[in-house]
């Protein structure tokens, strides 16, 4: 088995209460750029994106594949880049 090694953080993910009210705080006092991505099913996701840095905004109680086994809004997940095989 190979020793898991984390080269860096891809993203952030922010479950919220209000996507929209999200998007102002930071873009409006924090400078930070919303991005919109749309979905193939016709929906939209958002994320915050300063520099190199990326926030992914979930919506609580809004459930997406692939998501945490639990998730309310104030809570984050962090997603890493790694080599190592998830496997491992």
């Amino acid at each position: 088995m190979a020793t898991p090694y984390i080269f860096s953080l891809d993203h952030l993910v922010l479950t919220v209460a209000n996507i929209a009210q999200s998007i102002a705080f930071y873009h409006d006092v924090l400078g930070v750029q919303a991005l919109e991505f749309p979905v193939a099913d016709g929906s939209k996701w958002w994320a915050l994106a300063s520099g190199v840095q990326k926030i992914n905004l979930h919506q609580a109680g809004v459930s997406f594949a692939p998501h945490a086994a639990s998730s309310s809004s104030g809570t984050a997940d962090l997603c890493f880049l790694s080599p190592t095989p998830l496997v491992d």
